[in-house]
């Protein structure tokens, strides 16, 4: 069975080279750029092969088999692009996910908010205002077909709400499909050291955006490695050390802006207070203007706060944790003489941990 499913991603890859192009453009903000959590960002943009995390649904549905109970997740991200004022471009995050047995849950929704718009007639004129609104609403699977291999299913309808006065809101349905195994690589009484393997492809069926202009979604693979190093040491509980590569496989301008390199460290210490850091290397098509950047290369950062309820409270009765995680970083222009303003994202989540 797994020959057949690996078999399967494989030859959905290689369909790609027949498939519909993507040229870019208004579509990269919702599903190609920042991810709405704090975790991803400060990690170097990497969690292909991280289980257990509710935001690792959007990159790979397979990883959400490493859920344990009930999470809860709300991101929060403010920030400013291009014309758009400090205060009004924000983005927002809504994810709920549950594992019960062999089978994994998780539905989420990432909006994107860029603020009041103007609609004008051809003499500068004002005919109305509106408020621009793109969303991606996904719901994701995953099955445990052995202790150490998940598959993951996941749909997504992305809409770009554009000028409503025209009616020319754009959306598509995507489903996706990942891949995770896990291997013990050693294990003794004081460490272990586990190593994730995830893939997963994105727009599988090649979906159409719009037809009049005609505009196909991105295809992605993502493929990537974790290496988790966990110790019983109560003031150094578990190093993560990732990297992951991403490549757009129906990019219209091939081999110029689809492919992105990234690493990430996590430092976990006395078991509730977590370091960050990672750095990506991302291509862009610069569309023949020396005046636009070709590339991306940041360093990113950021920290996280453990809070486990039923230890602190020493109740066993309510396995509760609450997790805290922030980054503050520069947040990269497209154009070699801008600068915008730096971003934070916020994350909360709440995990219920049944009992086996």
């Amino acid at each position: 069975m797994k020959i057949s499913i690996l078999s399967l991603f494989v030859i959905l890859s290689f369909s790609s080279l027949f498939a519909d192009y993507y040229s870019g453009g208004f579509a990269e903000t919702l599903l190609l750029g920042r991810r709405p959590n704090a975790r991803y960002e400060a990690m170097g943009k990497t969690g292909v092969a991280e289980d257990g995390y509710l935001y690792t649904g959007l990159l790979n549905p397979a990883c959400i088999g490493g859920l344990e109970g009930l999470s809860i997740n709300y991101s929060y991200d403010p920030a400013s692009f291009y014309f758009i004022d400090d205060d009004a471009w924000y983005s927002d995050y809504y994810g709920f996910g549950l594992n019960y047995k062999d089978f994994s849950f998780y539905i989420d929704y990432y909006r994107q908010c860029w603020g009041e718009m103007t609609h004008t007639d051809e003499f500068g004129n004002l005919i109305d205002t509106y408020q621009q609104v793109h969303s991606l609403l996904n719901f994701n699977s995953s099955y445990k077909i052995s202790n150490t291999f998940y598959l993951g299913f996941g749909l997504r309808y992305a809409n770009w709400d554009f000028y409503p006065v025209y009616n020319d809101d754009w959306s598509c349905y995507l489903f996706d499909l990942g891949l995770l195994k896990k291997f013990e690589v050693y294990s003794n009484s004081n460490s272990k050291y586990i190593m994730n393997i995830g893939a997963s492809l994105s727009n599988i069926l090649n979906s159409k955006v719009s037809d009049d202009p005609e505009e196909h979604a991105p295809r992605n693979l993502r493929f990537g490695v974790s290496n988790n190093f966990i110790f019983k040491d109560p003031n150094l509980s578990k190093i993560t050390i990732s990297s992951e590569f991403y490549k757009i496989l129906n990019s219209y301008h091939s081999g110029e802006d689809d492919f992105s390199f990234n690493n990430g460290l996590e430092v976990t210490m006395v078991q509730y207070f977590i370091l960050r850091c990672g750095y990506y290397y991302q291509l862009n098509y610069d569309y023949d203007n020396s005046y636009n950047k070709d590339h991306l290369s940041e360093f990113t950062y950021g920290l996280g706060l453990i809070l486990p309820i039923n230890e602190i409270f020493n109740n066993n009765l309510i396995p509760l944790s609450f997790s805290f995680d922030l980054t503050m970083l520069d947040q990269p222009s497209y154009t070699k003489d801008s600068n915008w303003d730096d971003f934070y994202n916020l994350s909360f989540t709440l995990n219920w941990k049944f009992e086996e």
